[in-house]
């Protein structure tokens, strides 16, 4: 999958966006397996249509700035930078072939070319936009898109999007229900202790355990990002030990737990905020909500039958 900006010049004068018989302003899907340079796979939308392009996926898109496929999903979200005024948060479920997003005659939810009245029929909208303005960070200009989280280390933040503003250094995360985002978090004053203000947030990265980072070009540093406000003092449990887990604060999703085991996950509710937990059995223990939590103190043991078991905080 490749995503093409419509090619520059103050609102595409082009109109690139909109022409499927250009490459720019869309997303583009090849097979480069199947022969040289690459093959066109049989599934995208426009093949055999003579007015179009066969290696588009999607179309209407000005300058699309990082995006991601989701690893469990197959979903596909990204930052679409806009002209003026607003910027975009795009996101096409898996399989969704055709999809035009709207460039140039939408700039976000808002018309742009015309600049009223426009024919907003069949198009895709963005999930989230905001405005070029000027917030407590600083002037809002530009997104950049990120990554959707699946690791381990952050297990309520799994399905999250990840995203920021270059100019401001904000950070913010989402998911997605019936095409519009719930659950949006603002992360800024997190990052801003570790990365300052005016951090420029140019991308982010992914490593092979599914954990996120965010690259700043102002400095040109790159920083983890991990669960605010928890502690783990023995990241792992082996058969026949057990250890204390500490848990201090709490996460974006007002929960605190204690997750453990590889497969078969379940959920179970204590109450208590010093519980024993019998790793035989894989699942999540949540152990109250963080609002109320402070601190707690929980006492983790594995029976020698159950063999190793991998432990980690939500």
């Amino acid at each position: 999958y490749i995503a093409t900006g419509d090619g520059g010049g103050v609102g595409d004068p082009f109109n690139y966006g909109q022409d499927l018989g250009n490459l720019n302003g869309k997303l583009l899907r090849i097979d480069v397996d199947g022969g040289f340079p690459y093959t066109i796979p049989p599934g995208n939308p426009f093949v055999g249509n003579p007015n179009a392009l066969d290696e588009i996926w999607a179309y209407g898109v000005r300058n699309p700035w990082r995006g991601d496929m989701d690893d469990l999903t197959g979903d596909i979200w990204f930052g679409d930078v806009g002209q003026d005024t607003w910027e975009e948060l795009d996101y096409l479920p898996a399989g969704v072939a055709g999809a035009n997003f709207g460039w140039r005659v939408m700039e976000g939810f808002h018309c742009y070319n015309p600049s009223s009245g426009c024919n907003q029929a069949g198009l895709r909208l963005p999930i989230h936009e905001y405005q070029h303005v000027t917030g407590p960070q600083g002037y809002r200009c530009s997104i950049t898109g990120g990554r959707v989280y699946r690791g381990r280390n952050m297990a309520t933040m799994h399905g999250r999007f990840f995203f920021g503003d270059y100019c401001t250094g904000e950070l913010w995360s989402t998911r997605t229900s019936g095409g519009t985002t719930v659950d949006f978090v603002d992360h800024t004053a997190e990052v801003e202790s570790s990365m300052g203000t005016d951090a420029q947030v140019i991308g982010f990265g992914q490593d092979a355990d599914g954990e996120l980072y965010v690259c700043s070009k102002r400095d040109g540093s790159v920083h983890r990002i991990v669960p605010a406000g928890l502690r783990l003092l023995c990241p792992t449990l082996v058969s026949s030990s057990s250890a204390s887990l500490e848990v201090r604060g709490g996460t974006p999703n007002a929960q605190v737990g204690v997750l453990y085991g590889l497969t078969g996950l379940g959920s179970t509710l204590f109450p208590a905020a010093n519980v024993v937990l019998d790793l035989d059995q894989p699942r999540v223990a949540v152990l109250g909500r963080a609002d109320g939590l402070g601190q707690a103190q929980f006492t983790a043991s594995v029976p020698a039958s159950a063999g190793g078991r991998t432990v980690w905080l939500q």
